[in-house]
């Protein structure tokens, strides 16, 4: 992220820290936000109040934007392709 996004980003989680909930969904692991704030500690602060008695939740498998982002890709495909042999 560029500047300013870390520390609004981090302002966001200080201010909802212990005050209501926060819900974050990422495909980054927590050890890779380091690199995403640019600043270890920021991301370090950041961390520690996101994960103070967090319940976290892995989910594996293929993602469904990819799957229906190829779906979509396969019918504009086969649309364009309908269109091109029809002038021909």
């Amino acid at each position: 992220m560029r500047s300013p996004a870390p520390e609004d980003l981090y302002e966001v989680i200080r201010g909802r820290y212990e005050k209501g909930s926060i819900l974050v969904t990422t495909n980054k692991a927590p050890s890779e936000w380091a690199g995403l704030f640019l600043e270890p500690l920021l991301a370090s602060a950041a961390l520690d109040r996101l994960l103070d008695q967090a319940e976290v939740v892995v989910i594996q498998g293929p993602s469904y934007r990819a799957r229906n982002r190829q779906r979509y890709d396969t019918v504009r495909f086969e649309e364009e392709e309908g269109k091109l042999s029809s002038q021909s």
